[in-house]
This record gives structure tokens, sequence and C-alpha cells, in this order.
């Protein structure tokens, strides 16, 4: 765990500062081309583009784009993001304070997961949400969708076109109906006509919100460590 992600990068790259620098960047949040740019302290983008592109090739970085692209190659809306758990999380807990790990010195390390570790799990729920639904639903397509005004934690169609667009909450409070009508005003502006409005949560769903069922087109759906996943109800009165 100590070197493991740093020795797979000497054996497979040369200058590793560089990767370094660019894995350090993406496991903090730095998904744009000009973010991470700037992180890592370069002026020109398209100096970084080619290790990006090794990173791509040994499937530790992947490039993203919003649900629904159809020319994903023409477009510039793109993002990219750590592929690889491992690398994910040793470049945003351990590769920052290594020196003291080599030390065997982990109090930094442990304060810093202990205070991060809500928003870390967060993005690892929403992605494991994704692949459930795209399994659960049929799902040919499925992922976050975003454009310069609008984020959406997942939009996708299935094989009869219908399209599904879901809210997707690590906290520890309930869903509620707020939850709902933002999600649905955002599908609203993208003017696109939504067959399932999906919320997932994994503390639940406050009352008022279970009641709108009857009037929605919604699907709830639980998550806990005891049950797994769990579909509460939906509109057509499934549980």
């Amino acid at each position: 765990m100590k070197e493991e992600p740093y020795f797979i990068l000497t054996q497979e790259l040369r200058e590793t500062s560089v990767y370094q620098s660019i894995l350090e960047a993406l496991a903090n949040g730095k998904t744009r081309i000009n973010e991470i740019t700037t992180f890592i302290g370069e002026k020109d983008s398209r100096k970084i583009q080619p290790y990006l592109k090794s990173l791509q090739l040994l499937k530790i970085v992947k490039r993203i784009y919003p649900a629904f692209t159809k020319n994903p190659h023409r477009i510039k809306n793109f993002l990219y993001k750590i592929d690889d758990q491992l690398f994910n999380f040793w470049y945003r807990y351990i590769f920052p304070y290594k020196e003291n790990v080599d030390l065997n010195d982990y109090s930094n390390v442990l304060e810093v997961i202990k205070k991060d570790l809500p928003q870390y799990v967060s993005f690892e729920f929403e992605k494991q949400s994704i692949n459930y639904l795209k399994e659960k639903f049929n799902l040919i397509e499925a992922g976050n969708y975003w454009n310069k005004d609008i984020e959406i934690d997942m939009m996708g169609k299935d094989f009869d076109n219908k399209i599904y667009a879901a809210e997707i909450k690590w906290r520890n409070r309930k869903m509620n109906v707020k939850d709902f009508y933002n999600l649905k005003l955002k599908t609203e502006r993208l003017k696109m006509e939504i067959d399932n409005f999906i919320l997932v949560s994994k503390s639940g769903f406050e009352e008022n919100l279970i009641r709108l069922l009857e009037e929605e087109k919604v699907i709830l759906i639980e998550f806990t460590a005891e049950k797994g996943w769990k579909i509460l109800k939906n509109s057509d009165g499934i549980h």
C-alpha cells in the first residue's frame, strides 16, 4: 500500500514526477484540463495532454463525457477522473504525506481521512449507485450529466428509449420533496421529457416525499449496509 502505485508508475512510465502531480490533482477533484494545468504549476495545457493520454492507456485515468453525448471526440466539455480506486485513495491521502508514512507516522493521514471520508465515500456511493441503476433498469446508457449551468447525478436511457434522471445522496438526513423538485427543475431547464425520476438515499425518505409518489413518476431507492439496495416504492406501486 505504501509504494504500490508509485512502483507501477516507475515500471511503466518516465518523468514520474509529472504523472504524480497530475494524479494528485485528479485525486483532489481537479477534473478539467485547465484545473489540472494550474494545480501542477504549468501554463500550457497542451504540454500535459500526452501524460494524460499515457495514464488513459494504462487504464489509471479515464476521460468522461456528459450522458447522451453523441460525438464525444468533437466536444470539449469532458472531464478526467482516476479510474482505479487504489490510485485515487493513494494520491488523495498517502502521497501528500509520504514522508511521514515512510517513517510509519500515520497521524496526519488518519486525521485527514477521518475528516474527509464522508465526502470521499459520497463520490464512491454515486459511482456504485449508477452501476446499480444501469443494471436494475437495463439502461443502455447511464452516467453523470453536466453543462455550464446544470449538473445531474445520473441520466440514463433504456432499450425502449425511456429517459431516467436520478439524484443520489450520501448524507445523514432523509431526502425530501425539495430534493425531488430540484431534480425536476433541472430537467425542465434542459427541456427534456423524463419518464422516470429516481432518488437514491442512504438515510431514507421523509413522509412528505413518499406521499408525493401518488402524483409524480418517482422511484425511491434506499441503500443500507445491512440490506443493500431496496426499492421502497415507485409511481406504479412497486415495492
